[in-house]
């Protein structure tokens, strides 16, 4: 009994500290159609590079996103993508973000911190 009591403090202690670790979330306040304040909190990820990439541009930008979906949704001008990453111009636009990587050698996570940077 002694034994379980010890190890759920030690779990306990490691969960605190662990959890306390790191950059707390943004927050959002925006006045919604009614003049009232929304707050809204806006997770942030980082990646192996350690750039602040939010979780909305992490989680909409997989490795099924092509290169065309990416260019609508964040208004990026395919021109830019290309050249950023050096991209063949007879690459087709229809090319999903994770087939870059074999042919390219361009990581998603480069592409997610790149979208992140373009789009502040």
């Amino acid at each position: 009994m002694r034994r379980i009591s010890f190890m759920f403090v030690l779990l306990l202690t490691i969960g605190l500290l662990l959890g306390g670790c790191g950059s707390s979330p943004d927050v959002n306040i925006s006045n919604d159609s009614n003049g009232d304040e929304e707050e809204q909190i806006v997770p942030i990820v980082k990646d192996a590079d350690n750039v602040a990439i939010s979780a909305e541009v992490d989680f909409d930008i997989t490795g099924a996103t092509t290169i065309q979906r990416l260019s609508d949704k964040y208004g990026i001008p395919l021109e830019d993508i290309f050249k950023q990453f050096s991209l063949s111009d007879s690459l087709p636009t229809s090319t999903r973000l994770g087939e870059l990587r074999e042919s390219y050698g361009v990581e998603l996570r480069e592409i997610k911190s790149w979208v992140q940077i373009k789009t502040n």
